[in-house]
């Protein structure tokens, strides 16, 4: 992901070039991001079948770290009071500046059981949106 692989504007550009300066720098480091870019690692993030959208990227985004966290490849129960977490989020560590705390927020943020009113607002939100009410 190092090695330069395209020009944009007379400029040599790796992929790490454009998640860690580019991406990271103009979205304030946002671990969203990351859900976004493949890396090529197994138990990364999944692709999405579709593409990103200015409408739709924030949805998009969160939703595929809602799935990644709640997935055996984000993280796993170490025991009743603590969980482990992918290496995938150490090798982004740059995007959690006090890492144990922040990527803990991160994930538990993205938890099923915190992302629920994720869902039930989506849900809500898209019935609403659709349906007209009559009297």
């Amino acid at each position: 992901m190092a090695q330069d692989i395209l020009t944009v504007s007379g400029v040599k550009l790796s992929l790490n070039d454009i998640q860690y300066r580019i991406l990271a720098k103009k979205y304030d480091h946002d671990p969203l991001i990351n859900y976004g870019l493949y890396q090529g690692i197994i138990g990364s993030p999944n692709l999405k079948n579709r593409a990103y959208t200015g409408g739709n990227v924030y949805e998009e985004l969160t939703d595929n770290a809602v799935n990644f966290v709640n997935s055996n490849r984000g993280t796993y129960g170490k025991n009743k009071k603590a969980f482990r977490v992918s290496s995938w989020y150490k090798r982004n560590e740059v995007f959690f500046p006090d890492f144990k705390e922040d990527c803990s927020a991160h994930v538990i943020g993205h938890s099923c059981y915190y992302s629920q009113w994720r869902i039930k607002w989506r849900i809500y939100r898209e019935f609403y949106a659709t349906t007209t009410l009559s009297s």
